[in-house]
């Protein structure tokens, strides 16, 4: 078989195709808006940015949460996150219990096995809207949301064998910089609930702000209260996987047929 025979195969398959689809068209399947409920499992990668961006580098979070969609399209979520990373920019915080080596020993006088990493929490609810971009499921689309809430962000300290007593738990808190407020955030992507229920996850971009300040009385490097007011921002690229609960039952008023 030659190409010319290849290339009229397709040609009539493609052809077959599309014309079966016209043919059917009248019966296919046009999606009602569903009011669904979800549990959201979620994994975000995020930059820092504006004052938090000099505390730390890049990190992750993890994220659990529900949320409500109406049948007029309106979106609502509460969620808690669980941020974590490894980069800390801030790397003369423990000058003052290290030797001129740079190196903290530990209760025996050996070089004393520590890390430090970002740790942080958020708590969140949001609202949006969900716009469909198919008349064949209008239960997704593009997706906008603006929501609330509260953050923590720290830097903390591991200490495997317990040996470091300079950095030990009743210090740590004159180093570990935690800082607490209020935030806001602002996300736009796309959701997708599939008509077998079988495929629903949502996706995009998510800018939090955050106006927190220093919750710790002192600071032991600096010898002083940290008292100077934080505008920490985070640009995320989020993605959900939802576990969804259809709040109508699933029968001849979910679908209509044209």
């Amino acid at each position: 078989m030659n190409f010319r025979h290849i290339y009229l195969a397709i040609i009539l398959f493609v052809f077959s195709c599309y014309a079966q689809a016209q043919g059917n068209k009248k019966e296919r399947k046009y999606s009602l808006s569903n009011k669904i409920a979800d549990i959201n499992i979620g994994y975000n990668y995020q930059v820092p940015s504006a004052d938090l961006i000099n505390r730390f580098g890049n990190f992750n979070s993890i994220y659990i949460g529900a949320s409500l969609k109406t049948r007029s399209q309106w979106f609502m979520s509460i969620e808690a996150n669980y941020m974590f990373g490894s980069e800390i920019k801030e790397v003369n915080i423990l000058n003052n219990v290290s030797n001129s080596s740079g190196v903290i020993n530990d209760m025996s006088g050996n070089p004393g096995k520590y890390s430090v990493g970002m740790r942080g929490y958020g708590f969140y609810g949001r609202i949006g809207r969900i716009f469909p971009i198919s008349r064949y499921n209008k239960n997704g689309g593009f997706l906008a949301m603006a929501g609330a809430g509260y953050m923590f962000h720290w830097i903390n300290f591991n200490i495997p064998q317990d040996n470091i007593p300079q950095i030990g738990p009743d210090y740590q808190k004159g180093y570990d910089r935690l800082s607490a407020g209020l935030a806001y955030n602002l996300f736009a992507g796309y959701m997708f609930h599939s008509q077998n229920r079988l495929l629903n996850f949502y996706a995009g971009v998510d800018l939090t702000n955050a106006y927190t300040q220093s919750v710790r009385g002192y600071n032991f490097d600096e010898m002083k209260k940290d008292e100077a007011n934080r505008f920490d921002q985070i640009i995320s690229l989020r993605f959900g996987w939802l576990i969804p609960i259809y709040l109508n039952t699933k029968d001849e008023n979910e679908f209509e047929y044209k």
